[in-house]
């Protein structure tokens, strides 16, 4: 699997990325999931803010739905890529 580290900051604790899935990875200091998207020539980084691998493939359905929906061009859709939903 790929690891991505990344770069030392004196200010911030250095963490481990493991990748465990397509598009989902594990920092392997704290067992948190995140999701790694390329869309439009971004990359869209978010935490899915779980431990749990079950969860965590749930959540990032979601976000990859959501970030499909962006707009391509000038004009980039402003859509919110929370997890949580609005109250």
């Amino acid at each position: 699997m790929a690891k991505i580290t990344t770069k030392p900051d004196p200010k911030k604790k250095s963490y481990t990325f493991v990748r465990v899935g397509e598009n989902l990875y594990r920092i392997k200091e704290t067992g948190e999931y995140y999701a790694l998207i390329k869309r439009n020539r971004k990359q869209i980084r978010r935490s899915l803010k779980t431990q749990d691998k079950a969860l965590a493939k749930r959540r990032l359905n979601t976000l990859i739905q959501k970030a499909d929906r962006l707009k391509i061009g000038a004009k980039l859709s402003a859509i919110n890529l929370r997890l949580s939903s609005p109250k």
